[in-house]
């Protein structure tokens, strides 16, 4: 049985901003796991996306596993949030705001 090593929430706020939660002075682990990720909610089951919340709970083992709480909200808002994650990380060590507007990374529309 693997330990967390790592873990990242996402949440997606009223207002529609997005929260990142994540290690952001490591960089690159963060980027992993949000590959990870990417890779992992791709090629899930259509079955598990029927949460309607906006929060992405993802967790990485120590042996470098990358998990994501179950039950998933809809697929097209989760890789949404993902990437806007990602530009949320990029933009840390600029000194910008750490909340994006929902639909940042490529105007997404997300119900």
């Amino acid at each position: 049985m693997s330990t967390e090593a790592c873990r990242i929430v996402l949440t997606q706020e009223r207002t529609g901003l997005v929260n990142v939660s994540a290690p952001m002075q490591h960089k690159a682990l963060c980027y992993e796991i949000l590959r990870d990720a990417a890779f992992v909610i791709e090629r899930t089951e259509e079955r598990h996306f029927f949460n309607p919340g906006k929060t992405l709970l993802i967790t990485m083992g120590m042996d470098g596993r990358v998990d994501i709480a179950a039950p998933l909200p809809p697929r097209e808002w989760c890789l949404m949030i993902l990437k806007a994650a990602r530009l949320v990380i990029e933009e840390y060590d600029l000194g910008g705001p750490k909340e994006r507007p929902a639909g940042y990374a490529d105007n997404l529309v997300v119900p």
